[in-house]
């Protein structure tokens, strides 16, 4: 017991009993006006992919325009916001592919992808008048791509209004495999999968981070069998930091489940997944830096970059669509 004397409880002035109380409802009547006026800034609950396998509810503060390209941070108060570790939702994303059929594809066929390309400096709406800005090339617009199965013919690439003409493969240069064959021999089992996405060896932990991006570039590049893609589910479910994030857009505008993780500068990479099919929708890095001044074209929550696939399949020749 302390012996602590309690200190006595002393009334405040009639006057300033009557301005403090004026203060506190200025500060709750606009709170409770806007509450009435935007409803929708209520904590959204996330739709269960498979009720029994998702039980977590997870608060979100993410909203998109319809075109894409401008995702923004709800103004939810950060005491009502938050988002849970992924990593139920990701075993559950394996334990699914682990239940789909394998995929017969014969070695003259071709992986056709339709995408959506973003870059927010090739953005229009990006533009602010009477500010600088920068006219580097940067992937942009609609795209339909042809590869080779077995990796032995060049790719084909058509951009929206133009004539399709040979091009690197998606995943030249980046470390990935390079074609559908290719990626059959990567590891189907949790632990493999971890190493081969974080360079881990001889022991060591390999870089998280690193693997993270790794495994978006090779969703967003390649046509995976289900075993090889549910590995990569297991495996980013082992990740420190890795959050799941309902409900975010890709850069094409569809809504969807995001697993999120930050990146060293601040910013937040998202894989974007359909809630209804499970299906992998893109990825889109979002700016976490508030805007500095008018001219700064971005800020927290923006999309800086991003891949929407609109369609793949496999089709007989190149050229072909589904």
């Amino acid at each position: 017991m302390s012996d602590i004397p309690q200190a006595p409880e002393r009334d405040l002035p009639p006057g300033r009993q009557h301005a403090r109380k004026e203060h506190l409802l200025r500060e709750i009547r606009p709170r409770q006006e806007e509450a009435r006026r935007r409803p929708w800034l209520r904590p959204a609950v996330l739709t269960p992919v498979a009720a029994a396998a998702l039980s977590v509810a997870v608060v979100v503060g993410l909203a998109v325009t319809r075109d894409g390209g401008r995702l923004e941070q709800a103004p939810v108060p950060a005491s009502s916001a938050s988002e849970k570790p992924a990593g139920e939702f990701l075993r559950s994303l394996s334990r699914f592919s682990a239940t789909q059929k394998p995929y017969a594809v014969k070695d003259s066929a071709w992986i056709y992808t339709e995408l959506k390309e973003y870059h927010w400096k090739m953005d229009p709406a990006r533009r602010v008048a009477g500010c600088a800005a920068t006219d580097e090339s940067s992937p942009y617009g609609d795209q339909a791509w042809w590869e080779s199965v077995d990796g032995r013919s060049q790719s084909i690439a058509q951009d929206a209004g133009s004539a399709p003409s040979t091009a690197n493969d998606r995943a030249a240069g980046s470390g990935l495999p390079l074609s559908f064959r290719a990626t059959q021999q990567l590891p189907t089992d949790a632990d493999g999968m971890y190493r081969w996405l974080t360079g881990a060896s001889g022991g060591g932990t390999g870089s998280e981070r690193d693997g993270f991006d790794k495994a978006a570039r090779l969703l967003d590049a390649e046509l995976l069998v289900p075993k090889v893609e549910g590995a990569v589910y297991a495996a980013l479910a082992r990740f420190d930091g890795v959050t799941l994030v309902d409900t975010v857009h890709d850069v094409a505008g569809r809504p969807g489940v995001g697993v999120a993780m930050g990146t060293s500068g601040g910013d937040r990479e998202v894989l974007v997944f359909d809630k209804a099919d499970r299906r992998f929708l893109g990825e889109s890095l979002l700016d976490g830096s508030p805007r500095k001044d008018a001219c700064d074209a971005t800020g927290v929550g923006d999309a800086l970059r991003g891949t929407a696939i609109l369609e793949r399949a496999v089709v007989d020749h190149s050229g072909d669509t589904p």
